[in-house]
C-alpha cells in the first residue's frame, strides 16, 4: 500500500510541473507553460513540444571560417511558443539562429530546437514569428502587420560574409557575417520585396502619391510604412 502511495505521489509532482503558468502580456492565447524543467522531466515528455536536440553546434565551415552574429540576438531571451494545437509553451533561453534558420532553446545546459511543422507562431522580444510556407530560403518571418489573411507585411532575416581587415594581424583580413534584412509584401502566397521610396511602394500597390498625407511618412519607422499602406 505503501509503495502504491509513492507512485501515487510521484506522478501527482511530475504532473505539477506541467501545470505551472506564467502571465505573458502577449494578445494571442494565455495559460503558457513554462518548460524550464529539471532531473529529466522534458526529455520524458517530448511528445508534449516537437523537440530535438542540437548535436553539431556551430560546426560547420561556415562558422568556423568566419565569426560574427549568427543569431536574431545577441542576448538569448525568453520567448512563448504556441503550437498547432493550441497549447502555449514559455522558454526562459530562446534565440532565432538566422544560419540554420530554426529557432533554438536551452535547458538544463542542452540546446534544442524547434521542429517547424508543429509550431503556429514564436514571440520573442516583442515580435512574431510565423512559420513560413513559402518556396524560399526561411523557415520563418517576422510578421509586422497583418492587413488580412492574404495581405500581410514580413521580415525575412539573412546572414551576409564580408572580409574585413584584421584587428590582431597588419595586412591579414578576417571573415566577418551581419545580420541583415528585407522587409516584404505577402500577398496571396506572393512574396513581393518592398522598395525603400514611398512613391514606388505605393506604385506598387496600385495607389497614388498625396504629398499631404504621405509627406511626413518614413518608411524606416514601421508606423509609417503600415500607415503608408493603408493610405
Amino acid at each position: 500500500m505503501k509503495k502504491v502511495i509513492a507512485i501515487l505521489v510521484l506522478i501527482i509532482s511530475q504532473f505539477s510541473l506541467f501545470s505551472q503558468t506564467k502571465n505573458w502580456n502577449t494578445s494571442a492565447g494565455t495559460n503558457p507553460r513554462n518548460l524550464n524543467f529539471k532531473n529529466g522531466v522534458f526529455n520524458n515528455n517530448m511528445e508534449y513540444f516537437a523537440m530535438a536536440k542540437v548535436s553539431d553546434k556551430n560546426s560547420t565551415d561556415y562558422y568556423k571560417n568566419a565569426t560574427g552574429q549568427y543569431y536574431l540576438s545577441k542576448d538569448w531571451k525568453k520567448c512563448r511558443v504556441v503550437t498547432k494545437d493550441n497549447k502555449d509553451y514559455v522558454f526562459n533561453t530562446c534565440n532565432y539562429n538566422i544560419y540554420d534558420k530554426r529557432f533554438e532553446y536551452i535547458i538544463d545546459n542542452t540546446t534544442f530546437f524547434l521542429k517547424k511543422d508543429q509550431v503556429s507562431s514564436v514571440f520573442i522580444n516583442k515580435m512574431k514569428f510565423v512559420p513560413s510556407i513559402l518556396n524560399h530560403e526561411n523557415n520563418y518571418y517576422r510578421l509586422i502587420y497583418k492587413f488580412s489573411n492574404t495581405f500581410k507585411l514580413i521580415e525575412l532575416y539573412n546572414l551576409k560574409k564580408k572580409s574585413i581587415p584584421s584587428s590582431s594581424s597588419l595586412g591579414l583580413y578576417v571573415n566577418k557575417v551581419e545580420k541583415k534584412s528585407k522587409k516584404f509584401i505577402l500577398k496571396d502566397g506572393e512574396l513581393i520585396e518592398l522598395p525603400k521610396s514611398k512613391k514606388k511602394i505605393l506604385k506598387l500597390l496600385n495607389k497614388k502619391y498625396d504629398k499631404k498625407k504621405h509627406k511626413n511618412l518614413k518608411t524606416d519607422k514601421e508606423e509609417d510604412l503600415i500607415n503608408l499602406i493603408k493610405s
